[in-house]
């Protein structure tokens, strides 16, 4: 009775039941973290729910993959009976629950394809009522994607300077970061990541400019980001503000100068390199690891990464050239600004501009440095001062392109 009773409050505690010595196999599982958790523990030869009997280990105890998928379904989900009010008139929790077919045929995405495991799975779960964990607060991933969605939308259509103070939304809502803490707290999970990159003078960024037929590119100048008062809003600088924008490879930097073409117009490309005569700190958008395994990572650390990427994909993705562009920038423009003029390494550096992904090239990066054609002034040219430009034009590599857009 004693080891009976140790058993059922295990059970109760891990939130399921054991499984009597059943093994299962990799074979059985479709999904393909959990599979290769089982080929990698595999300690037996038969499996109960194919059937199959193989000559080396491929099967592990099933209790042994409930540890996993316990521990992972209690990150994200608790008993209702925990979390949720009762209504009694209704009969019925106040809010949205599951079941444990829910779970584990739906909600946790495709676990395996074998039914009898699935069932078994199912009835080992029981048959307790789930709700999300922390059902009426806004957490993880949810909470930085509003949070970000908040923040652009203030900078956007209510407060382009001056957003320093919470908004109403804010102060009724404190799972959420507020709209001027949100910066800090990208900031904040991009170092965590550890994506501050330095090149040193041995990197090359190429640089096409689209250009009437009739003018003909050859200098630093004319080669280099344009002055400031002819400067057009672009995806990190306002209008007026100059940076200039290369990629990291040539089919990169002719594929995005391609997008920007109109159909019709008889227009040039010049291409050119430009490489740094010092070190340069660059925040690495391109680097950000993959999204790791639901069943292996804590919550929060994936959650974060997940947001990270699709933080990344929201401020690369193309963006409509009909007059909106102006309004659908000021959020990277301002993510920008923030990076140049505010954020500092912790060693107290400042970035001298972004690597993100390109939405023309597959695998494709650009990169804005924060230099405008004062910063790039060869010295024999300066009238106040020697220091040199923090980029040199390698005259070598000038030429035209031939457009690929009719």
């Amino acid at each position: 009775m004693g080891h009976e009773k140790d058993q059922a409050i295990q059970e109760d505690e891990q939130g399921w039941r054991f499984s009597a010595g059943k093994n299962v196999c990799h074979r059985c599982l479709t999904d393909k973290d959990l599979a290769n958790f089982v080929r990698e523990h595999a300690t037996d030869i038969d499996c109960d729910f194919c059937g199959r009997t193989t000559k080396k280990p491929s099967s592990v105890a099933v209790d042994m993959l409930m540890e996993v998928i316990g521990d992972a379904i209690h990150q994200y989900y608790d008993r209702a009976v925990n979390e949720l009010g009762w209504d009694g008139e209704e009969q019925e929790y106040v809010g949205t629950t599951y079941d444990s077919s829910d779970i584990i045929r739906d909600d946790l995405g495709t676990i395996s394809e074998n039914e009898a495991l699935l069932d078994h799975l199912v009835d080992v779960l029981g048959d307790e009522v789930w709700c999300d964990r922390y059902p009426y607060s806004t957490v993880g991933y949810d909470a930085y994607e509003t949070g970000w969605e908040r923040f652009c939308n203030a900078v956007k259509y209510h407060t382009r300077y001056f957003f320093t103070k919470p908004s109403p939304a804010d102060e009724h809502d404190t799972d959420i970061t507020p709209v001027p803490g949100m910066l800090d707290e990208i900031s904040t999970m991009l170092e965590e990541e550890d994506l501050i990159r330095t090149l040193n003078t041995t990197a090359v960024f190429i640089r096409v400019r689209v250009h009437d037929v009739k003018e003909t590119c050859e200098g630093w100048r004319a080669l280099g980001p344009p002055p400031g008062e002819r400067a057009p809003s672009n995806r990190m600088s306002a209008a007026g503000i100059s940076m200039l924008y290369a990629s990291t490879n040539a089919q990169t930097a002719k594929a995005e100068a391609n997008a920007t073409l109109k159909p019709g117009k008889k227009v040039c490309m010049t291409s050119a390199n430009w490489s740094p005569t010092r070190n340069l700190r660059l925040l690495d958008l391109c680097s950000i690891r993959p999204i790791p395994s639901f069943w292996f990572t804590p919550r929060d650390e994936r959650d974060k990464i997940r947001f990270l990427h699709a933080f990344t994909e929201n401020i690369t993705q193309p963006v409509v050239h009909d007059g909106r562009e102006h309004i659908e920038y000021v959020p990277t423009q301002i993510l920008t600004e923030y990076f140049r003029h505010e954020y500092s390494t912790h060693d107290g550096q400042r970035l001298d501009g972004i690597i993100y992904p390109s939405t023309q090239q597959k695998r494709g990066k650009n990169v804005v440095i924060f230099v405008n054609q004062d910063d790039l002034t060869p010295t024999a040219e300066r009238t106040f001062s020697n220091n040199s430009p923090l980029l040199t034009l390698d005259t070598t590599s000038i030429k035209r392109l031939r457009n690929t857009r009719r």
